[in-house]
């Protein structure tokens, strides 16, 4: 094929392939539709098309079988990880099966995920990391990862009218409903598991969200329920091309998960405590991304005594036995289960916990990008000697 263009309206004409793409999830079908296009593409190279292709797996499926083979080993040769090479493979033959292709069981081996990290990240890196980062907006979005154990999706659909009623009552911590319908900024379900679910704040994450919206307010944004949580101060030109900047007092649209990503990336290399793993093709992969943090969330919790596993699944949108009918979590409980384990989620690590109140207030303050004036901490320590002599 010529052009990308000629690969999405062949796409388009064929009914199979319209039809698979819409019985599909909105987040599974745009990644669906990456991988069609790359395989129309090597389609070309071999001297076919999608449109002849599906005809000729329905006549000899071993045919089709065998080209789906050789396309997985191709995957391999351009140096692809296994797991990326089989998902691609598997996809192809979802179409073939949807479209009507009698096809043997597959015995293809399972490959595992090869560079993903499985780094646990400490609190020290995570405060570290908010301290890092240079806007109150940023240092909420980590926090708020580390405190709640959200997918970074989430975070793209949450509106101020999510947690206004507790920011404004008050609420150390912060508990979230969750349908199983979360609208995107982009029109598409981001709860991928599609199953009712209530998540936490913890108190460090719902003092920066606070911090946040006040600065929000104070430089004349018109704030309402509807407004994002997270907001962008970009906008892309669609006609021209490129970025427009967006006043502080306009309204802006709900940042993405690429944006999100960015900005944990880059707190964590500022912060000093990013690492990258080198793929085959000399791509670099972040080690610390916004997905780690939900590992993170769950050891935490567990750490601090939680031992309810269910609740464990609750609280980050997985799906529980029996889709939930006999576990019933009501607000209550999950603020008792979640203050036991708070200090171990806390941007306050638990060694420094131990320090006095002075050094506890300085570290807090730095997370919070202020810095105190080592005179105002000599006078204060001064003062907090001398009343303790008295």
């Amino acid at each position: 094929m010529p052009a990308e263009i000629t690969i999405e309206q062949e796409m388009s004409s064929i009914p199979e392939i319209s039809c698979w793409l819409e019985d599909s999830k909105e987040t599974t079908r745009v990644e669906y539709s990456k991988v069609l296009k790359r395989f129309a593409r090597w389609l070309a190279k071999e001297g076919g098309d999608l449109r002849g292709f599906l005809p000729v797996c329905k006549a000899d499926p071993n045919r089709g079988e065998l080209a789906l083979r050789r396309y997985h080993n191709s995957l391999i040769a351009e140096q692809l990880a296994p797991l990326t090479a089989n998902t691609h493979y598997q996809v192809i033959r979802s179409l073939l099966r949807f479209s009507g292709v009698s096809l043997r069981p597959c015995r293809r081996a399972r490959a595992v995920t090869r560079y993903e990290s499985r780094r646990l990240y400490t609190q020290e890196e995570v405060r570290l990391m908010v301290e890092a980062a240079k806007s109150f907006r940023d240092k909420a979005i980590i926090a708020f990862l580390a405190q709640s154990g959200q997918r970074a999706g989430v975070l793209t659909a949450m509106r101020w009218g999510h947690v206004r009623a507790q920011m404004e009552s008050g609420e150390r911590i912060v508990i979230v409903d969750v349908p199983e319908y979360l609208e995107g900024p982009r029109g598409y379900n981001v709860n991928k598991g599609s199953t009712q679910y209530r998540f936490v704040l913890l108190g460090d994450a719902v003092r920066l969200i606070r911090k946040m919206m006040e600065q929000r307010g104070a430089w004349g944004e018109k704030i309402g329920d509807e407004s994002p949580l997270f907001r962008s101060y970009n906008r892309a030109r669609k006609v021209t091309g490129g970025i427009q900047r967006i006043r502080r007092d306009q309204p802006g649209e709900a940042l993405t998960v690429p944006a999100i990503e960015g900005i944990v990336r880059k707190a964590a290399e500022d912060a000093g405590v990013q690492r990258y793993i080198m793929t085959k093709l000399g791509k670099g992969i972040a080690q610390i991304h916004p997905h780690g943090f939900r590992r993170y969330f769950k050891h935490g919790m567990r750490e601090g005594g939680v031992q309810d596993e269910a609740l464990l699944d609750f609280l980050i949108g997985h799906r529980v036995a029996y889709d939930g009918a006999y576990d019933v979590f009501a607000p209550g409980y999950i603020r008792r289960e979640v203050e036991r384990a708070e200090p171990y989620l806390s941007l306050i690590p638990r060694q420094l916990q131990k320090q006095d109140k002075l050094e506890i207030l300085r570290t807090m303050a730095r997370s919070l990008g202020i810095d105190i004036d080592p005179q105002v901490l000599e006078r204060l320590k001064d003062g907090e000697r001398g009343s303790t002599r008295h």
